[in-house]
């Protein structure tokens, strides 16, 4: 009866402690530290080794929390994500999420063969919030959801906080992968090894997903602007399965200078000082 006893409770002390280590390794993430990165707008950004998965062939989706401070130092584009190469003069592949110099509009770049600048451009006049805010002073900041979509043939679409803002079709051949340069967040020209067009401002959950959500999945993510975990299923988001690429800038516990890639192990390295922030997208939790 002794030993039977003994074998049960230790039993049971086996059978708790894996249960408890399901519990951590279950809500590491759930209780993860809420953080974005900021950058300064001089010389701060992340750099992500050329991937497939962050350019998917065909159609795909490329979306970003972020939240433009001011103009960056050069007084010139700013770029939230790049990922761009350059075959010869005229002839490009990859996506640009850029602000414009001046106005600060939202654009939206896919790399073509046909000669001029390379590029077809989805030109918007929609503004980040600083920027609509009247920028400088006060220009009070606040957080955006961008995302541009992309059919897998012709037709490129850019959203902003959940809504289609324009959608163009192009007559160039635009399925075009960057396979070969790397994928920067907060800095552009990826096909150059220095970086230019500086982004200042903080950016949070970056995801790429292999496939072109609908309009109903976009404005799920933005959640009226509460954010939405894209790991998971919920309500008219159903594409967790077809996600690539997720960076929520949270895993890393706001320490170190490594991005880890939720997702997958495709991770981005610091350049600059990029510095970890409380400010976050939605409501912070109580």
């Amino acid at each position: 009866m002794r030993v039977l006893s003994r074998k049960f409770l230790i039993s049971t002390l086996v059978l708790n402690f894996i249960i408890l280590c399901l519990l951590i390794s279950f809500n590491k993430n759930l209780y993860a530290a809420d953080k974005s990165l900021s950058f300064d707008g001089t010389d701060d950004f992340v750099e992500i080794a050329a991937n497939s998965v962050l350019n998917p062939t065909g159609d795909y989706t490329v979306a970003a929390w972020f939240k433009q401070e001011g103009n960056n130092t050069a007084n010139t584009w700013q770029s939230v994500i790049t990922s761009r190469m350059k075959v010869a003069n005229g002839n490009a592949k990859g996506y640009v999420m850029y602000l414009n110099p001046t106005f600060n509009r939202l654009e939206y770049w896919k790399g073509h063969s046909n000669g001029g600048s390379g590029w077809e451009l989805n030109q918007t006049t929609s503004q980040s919030t600083w920027k609509a805010n009247g920028g400088g002073d006060p220009g009070t900041p606040g957080w955006n959801y961008w995302v541009i979509r992309f059919n897998g043939s012709d037709e490129m679409d850019l959203f902003l906080d959940g809504s289609l803002i324009k959608s163009i079709t192009s007559e160039r051949n635009i399925n075009r992968q960057n396979t070969t340069r790397p994928t920067r967040f907060g800095a552009g020209t990826t096909e150059d090894d220095t970086a230019q067009y500086f982004f200042n401002g903080k950016i949070d959950d970056v995801a790429v997903w292999d496939e072109a959500l609908t309009d109903a999945e976009i404005s799920a993510l933005y959640n009226s602007g509460e954010t939405l975990y894209a790991k998971e299923n919920y309500g008219n988001y159903t594409s967790k399965d077809n996600l690539t690429a997720y960076y929520t800038m949270d895993s890393d516990n706001g320490s170190g200078t490594t991005l880890s890639d939720d997702e997958g192990s495709n991770n981005g390295s610091f350049n600059g000082a990029p510095a970890w922030s409380t400010d976050t997208p939605g409501t912070a939790p109580t």
